[in-house]
């Protein structure tokens, strides 16, 4: 079906991570995944807030929207545009911190849901793939232009974050 289809999309660092997941994970997690469609413009999740879902991109578009606490540069500044088969939201299930960016529908937005207790629940066969991802994400120095088209959500902030926080 069209869900296990874009869930064997999702990779890490070149890793398919529905793969990853064992057939008792994989079946755990579709049966729990909920639909959400938000309209043009919509906010999905508000840079500061808690969030308790990871979301993956089913169709549409949205923006990657960071605004600095301090510093120079207070603007909001966009800073991706994600589109199908791209997730976000997974950085704040894992870190259990306040989402590091707004996420903006840039058009009809379709989203798979996956709320913290299912996350929680397949996360354990991910763990060392996700937590290697998000080191990864911290020790980013540079985001280079070519790099944010191969990025997805959270990488790209993280990523963006760390270069504006050396420019202050």
């Amino acid at each position: 079906d069209f869900k296990r289809k874009v869930l064997e999309e999702i990779e890490i660092d070149g890793t398919k991570i529905f793969a990853q997941l064992s057939s008792d994970d994989q079946e755990k997690l579709l049966a729990q995944l909920t639909e959400r469609v938000v309209e043009k413009d919509g906010i999905v999740i508000e840079q500061g807030a808690t969030n308790e879902t990871f979301f993956i991109i089913k169709s549409g578009k949205a923006k990657v929207i960071h605004k600095p606490d301090s510093g120079l540069l207070r603007t909001p500044r966009v800073l991706a545009t994600l589109g199908t088969g791209q997730y976000f939201g997974e950085r704040a299930l894992v870190k259990d911190e306040p989402a590091s960016a707004t996420i903006k529908a840039s058009s009809q937005l379709r989203l798979y849901c996956c709320a913290r207790p299912t996350f929680n629940a397949v996360y354990g066969s991910l763990h060392d793939l996700i937590d290697s991802e998000i080191e990864r994400r911290d020790g980013q120095i540079v985001l280079e232009p070519d790099a944010a088209e191969q990025c997805t959500g959270d990488v790209l902030i993280d990523a963006a974050i760390a270069a504006q926080e050396r420019e202050e």
